[in-house]
Parts: structure tokens; C-alpha cells; sequence
């Protein structure tokens, strides 16, 4: 996994890619001001995979250590094609 910039409509530096293998992960450090339940929203694009599947992917959270939600993208028309998948 790493950053990429070679799909069209990202915004920011680029995009997480490259997530071809089980336990593949990356990690984002983030810090908030009061205590208590927060919404994670993920950008995403989901098209075809290495795997040459057009199915909903399943992100698995991990919050100070401990399991958090799971969020599913479901498929996308391209990987051009941005949608928001949330927890909760």
C-alpha cells in the first residue's frame, strides 16, 4: 500500500492504494477534543480489483487498539468514480 495519483477526481496529495492483500493496512493518526462517538467518513472508489471482482469491499477499523466498525464500499462504476461510505 502506498499513495497514488493516477486516478482522476482525488483530492489532497493523493489516494491510499495498492491494498491487494489480506492484513494489508495503513494507519491515520487522529486527535479529537472532547470525548466520545465520533463518524468516520471514507472517500472511496471500488471497481474492478486485481482479482478482476466488482464487489463490496469490507474496511476493517481498529480505534486506540481495539476493534472498531467495519465500513463496506460497495462497487463503483470506475476507479474515477468517487462515493462516501460511513461508519454508523
Amino acid at each position: 500500500p502506498g499513495v497514488a495519483s493516477d486516478h482522476q477526481g482525488y483530492t489532497g496529495a493523493g489516494i491510499a492504494a495498492g491494498f491487494q492483500n489480506t492484513g494489508d493496512s495503513l494507519g491515520f493518526a487522529v486527535t479529537v477534543t472532547d470525548a466520545g462517538p465520533y463518524q468516520l467518513a471514507v472517500r472511496y472508489a471500488n471497481a474492478a480489483g486485481s482479482d478482476g471482482q466488482s464487489t463490496t469491499r469490507t474496511l476493517s477499523t481498529r480505534i486506540n487498539g481495539a476493534a472498531g466498525p467495519a465500513i463496506s464500499f460497495p462497487p463503483t462504476s470506475s476507479w474515477d468514480t468517487w462515493q462516501v461510505a460511513s461508519s454508523g
